[in-house]
């Protein structure tokens, strides 16, 4: 490895691009630290959907135009911003509890969000047009999926939203969602 030692402020008018996969840009050190290498940046989109978390059965789904999401990915660390929201539902014969599936990459340790390693939490905001008493206002995110719910001010305990109380009407079942984590 080359290392190119300037003096006084230059201007670098071109990109920098490594010829191999391992190398990238050691951050913080004066010689190369292993822990200290940036060798991975990622932007991209993502599409988040409703899921439900037992059964074989999932809803039906029509999302509408405000339906999607975006992801930074800086070495192992992840935050993704997400809207969805339903035009249609058809949830006959659905069991289990609501999910949000398709998040671009699994977080490290755990395999669902039932296990309680690598869990992170999980911001929810603008919550409308959900079916009365079945907002949700608390997600937990493991694997590759998020598990919203409702936790209750006047204790800990925590309830789940169920398939079937998804709305089924045109711009229903809106939720922005906002989560940071570390992946594998």
């Amino acid at each position: 490895m080359a290392i190119i030692k300037t003096t006084g402020l230059g201007t670098l008018k071109d990109s920098l691009l490594f010829d191999s996969t391992s190398n990238g840009i050691h951050l913080g050190v004066t010689s190369a630290t292993a822990s200290n290498l940036l060798d991975d940046y990622e932007e991209g989109t993502w599409t988040p959907i409703y899921t439900v978390s037992t059964g074989t059965d999932y809803p039906s789904i029509t999302y509408d135009a405000f339906t999607g999401g975006k992801y930074t990915k800086i070495g192992r660390l992840v935050s993704i911003q997400a809207t969805l929201r339903t035009d249609a539902v058809d949830s006959t014969g659905v069991t289990g509890a609501i999910q949000i599936g398709g998040l671009p990459f699994a977080a490290a340790g755990n395999t669902t969000a039932s296990q309680r390693d690598g869990i992170c939490a999980v911001s929810l905001t603008d919550q409308s047009d959900w079916s009365s008493g079945n907002t949700p206002n608390t997600g937990v995110l493991g694997g590759t999926i998020i598990t919203i719910g409702q936790l209750y001010s006047s204790s800990s305990n925590t309830s789940s939203i169920l398939g079937t109380n998804l709305q089924t009407g045109a711009n229903k079942n809106r939720i922005n969602i906002q989560a940071v984590y570390m992946t594998a």
